[in-house]
């Protein structure tokens, strides 16, 4: 049962009583929360708002419970269904026959329905980077014995050009060396 006062609408006007217009950059939808149903859900692992090198990337997501049927599908920029498939592992490689082109936007969606009935859904977006990116990534990465602070400063770079799940990697292997940074850890967490 909800309760509260009625929503009501309302223009926004400044001083000079002009109308104000605000971009919804930054706003979220709300959502109501149900208490005492246990919280499921369909956890995307990786390819979450991020730019990849790799154009063969493997779409990983929270498993529900064991021996669950999942629907896989992964759609382009312009809503067109690129592939589609039944999974049962929480994870999806691409066929070889399904080529990402760099710099578009894809959307990839995993769904399941329990056996009571209850579906659950779940997308993420990623982006292939472009070819000089990518050149650039590879120019910069450091050894993987170099220095630690080489492959801080490189996963730093790598966060700020929006590659989030290939910085990651490198968190998680600093965090590692230096269980005791909680900074380190916070990153790798991400």
């Amino acid at each position: 049962m909800q309760s509260g006062a009625k929503p009501e609408r309302r223009n926004l006007t400044s001083k000079g009583g002009k109308d104000i217009r605000i971009k919804p950059v930054g706003m979220v939808q709300g959502a109501m929360v149900m208490r005492g149903a246990k919280d499921m859900r369909i956890e995307p692992l990786n390819l979450q708002r991020t730019r990849i090198l790799e154009s063969k990337p493997e779409f990983r997501w929270k498993e529900l419970q064991p021996g669950l049927q999942y629907t896989f599908e992964l759609v382009d920029d312009s809503g067109r269904s690129l592939f589609e498939a039944p999974v049962t592992a929480p994870s999806m490689k691409l066929p070889a026959n399904v080529q990402l082109r760099e710099g578009v936007p894809y959307t990839w969606k995993v769904s399941a329905r329990l056996a009571d009935g209850r579906t659950y859904s779940s997308s993420a977006e990623f982006t292939v980077a472009s070819a000089d990116l990518r050149a650039k990534a590879t120019a910069l990465r450091p050894a993987a014995s170099g220095a630690l602070s080489a492959r801080v400063a490189y996963a730093a770079w790598l966060d700020q050009m929006e590659l989030k799940d290939e910085a990651r990697k490198y968190w998680q292997a600093a965090a590692a060396e230096r269980p005791e940074s909680t900074r380190l850890n916070t990153l790798a967490a991400q």
